[in-house]
């Protein structure tokens, strides 16, 4: 893979560091920032794979738990929008728990916490949407079920209200 940044290719830069001394004192964030480097270029897969490496490559070095908090947030920006699949947003959600369950006192753990709410957002506006288009069909059972997951699953999330309000608006229709 060859990226220029500048005069020179700053990829190659860092795995000429890693090359010259694969365990010395800068392998793990030359590794890091190579990783870093792709998720600013937006390549999110290539830099999760980067970050990868350090937690593979460098299981003891202070870098992988920056390492394991900036795959969640690559997979964070790979997520899709909410009206489509959920799965990577369900994995970048996974990823900052454990983020936070594995590092409590990190600073960067109130930061997880924050991407955890934004994509329990997202998940929950996914299932409003399949449940309106469930009750634009009159499909109102399919839609209940919907309204109902936002309900349990997601009940912090500013759609769980919105849910709430269409689940009594469907009950009356059922009167």
């Amino acid at each position: 893979m060859t990226l220029t940044g500048g005069e020179y290719d700053v990829i190659e830069v860092f795995r000429t560091v890693i090359k010259n001394a694969p365990y010395g004192k800068y392998a793990a964030v030359a590794q890091y920032k190579i990783g870093l480097y792709l998720s600013e270029k937006r390549m999110y897969q290539e830099a999760r794979d980067e970050f990868d490496k350090v937690i593979n490559d460098y299981p003891q070095s202070e870098w992988v738990k920056a390492a394991k908090y900036q795959i969640a947030v690559v997979d964070a920006a790979r997520s899709s929008s909410p009206q489509y699949d959920q799965r990577v947003t369900k994995v970048a959600t996974e990823e900052f728990e454990e983020f936070v369950k594995s590092y409590p006192d990190a600073q960067l753990s109130a930061k997880a916490k924050a991407e955890v709410a934004a994509l329990n957002d997202k998940e929950a506006e996914n299932n409003y949407l399949v449940a309106k288009f469930y009750v634009k069909q009159k499909k109102y059972e399919a839609a209940k079920i919907y309204f109902n997951i936002i309900i349990e699953d997601f009940p912090n999330s500013s759609w769980a209200p919105l849910a709430a309000g269409q689940l009594r608006i469907l009950e009356k229709k059922n009167k």
